[in-house]
């Protein structure tokens, strides 16, 4: 512990993640949401990168996703 108070990230880390004060109204289902929407922003990101590098030709369709 004595590396979190001392490193200066690390520090401010602690400070906002571990040490910060919780509401007592915040359960684990409040978790499991914030956990929901950041899977679905991830998707919406993804599909966005999907949909911009898509090319619908026969030959083309696979070639134009590989690289990402």
């Amino acid at each position: 512990m004595r590396i979190l108070k001392n490193h200066p990230l690390l520090k401010l880390a602690n400070g906002y993640l571990i040490d910060a004060s919780q509401p007592s109204n915040i359960s684990y289902l409040w978790n499991f949401g914030s956990l929901l929407l950041l899977c679905l922003v991830i998707q919406i990101v993804t599909g966005v990168t999907l949909a911009m590098h898509y090319n619908p030709s026969v030959l083309e369709a696979f070639n134009s996703v590989e690289h990402i």
